[in-house]
């Protein structure tokens, strides 16, 4: 299997590839035009989910890195999101929605800093070059700088969230309910079914759809510990109930708090939910980097990764931390990295 970024992957892949050099070769031209260049390009941050936000700023900076422009953090917002952020609320984006339950929110770097080390840093590396590197293995490069959780943020998460030996192996398993399915965790009531006619729709699967994924993994891997990150309560009570023959592990955030869909899709709107709802965004920030900071560290994964862009953060994560294309079962089919049904940067 050759991996690079115009690759079709396929729905399940049960082999595990060694890309250790590749990415060393990626942080090595990364160090050399932060090291080198004269000319500084922006990366920005966004009102839309932490997830999101990861993917944004590892984008341009990639954008920046193909340039050969040293990237900075911008301290000021995506452009054009000041203006649709006021229409919409009638405030100011500043400062970052995503920070404020914090005290250190003078500027946007400010705001990032309470969570990760600034993408300005240099990146590790030991200078050996390479005449030319892949985008797929310069964009995780840029991915894994950007993913860089404060250690002590780090340290809190895993004392908070979790009652389990993280250095376990795990499958790691995504599934997401949130605005696209009700509690009842009906499919035909879902999001995708509702607006299917008008909008196109969603796919929404089956709890034992994604376990189909598990079982075969499993059963290459020996791997029978279960890492999920879901926001569903429902979720985690079927798969104990139906899935004896695994471990389950999930981190210990009141699933409770999540908003979930009721029906209307017109008011699927998570980021104005949580501005109307101030107190739920630090829920929201530490069960989105604790899940995304264990799913890096799984050996393998299950998910969506077509439409989700959580889902294809988790794995691309995972694939950063493991320096390895994992055993992975996409829920969602076959996908590619060319910009045909999901595109390798979110710009």
């Amino acid at each position: 299997m050759i991996v690079d970024s115009k690759i079709k992957f396929t729905k399940l892949n049960l082999d595990t590839i060694e890309i250790s050099e590749e990415l060393k070769f990626a942080n090595n031209h990364i160090r050399n035009i932060q090291e080198n260049s004269t000319t500084t390009g922006n990366c920005y941050m966004s009102f839309y989910s932490i997830a999101k936000n990861i993917r944004y700023v590892s984008s341009n900076f990639f954008q920046n890195i193909k340039n050969g422009f040293k990237p900075t953090l911008a301290n000021v917002c995506r452009p054009g999101e000041d203006h649709f952020w006021f229409n919409n609320t009638k405030e100011s984006w500043y400062p970052w929605l995503w920070s404020r339950h914090t005290n250190n929110n003078n500027n946007p770097r400010e705001s990032w800093s309470n969570f990760f080390e600034l993408p300005d840093n240099s990146i590790e590396s030991d200078g050996e070059l390479k005449s030319s590197i892949d985008d797929l293995y310069l964009y995780l490069a840029c991915l894994k700088h950007t993913f860089k959780l404060k250690e002590t943020l780090k340290e809190h998460l895993i004392n908070k969230y979790t009652d389990f030996d993280v250095n376990q192996d795990f499958i790691g398993l995504q599934i997401r309910r949130g605005e696209l399915v009700p509690k009842n965790g009906s499919i035909e009531e879902s999001w995708n079914n509702i607006t299917a006619s008008q909008y196109g729709g969603r796919p929404i699967y089956s709890i034992d759809e994604y376990m189909q994924g598990v079982k075969e993994i499993s059963e290459k891997t020996g791997i029978i510990n279960i890492y999920v990150s879901t926001d569903s309560e429902e979720t985690i009570k079927y798969l104990n109930e139906n899935y004896t023959e695994f471990n389950f592990f999930v981190s210990k955030y009141d699933r409770s708090k999540f908003i979930r869909y009721e029906g209307d899709p017109s008011t699927v709107a998570l980021e104005f939910d949580v501005f109307r709802n101030q107190h739920l965004i630090e829920h929201y920030t530490d069960s989105c980097l604790i899940d995304l900071y264990l799913l890096s560290k799984c050996k393998a994964y299950v998910g969506g990764m077509v439409w989700s862009e959580y889902g294809l953060t988790g794995w691309f994560l995972q694939i950063c931390e493991q320096q390895k294309i994992t055993p992975y079962f996409n829920v969602e089919g076959v996908f590619e990295t060319d910009g045909k049904q999901i595109k390798l940067l979110l710009i």
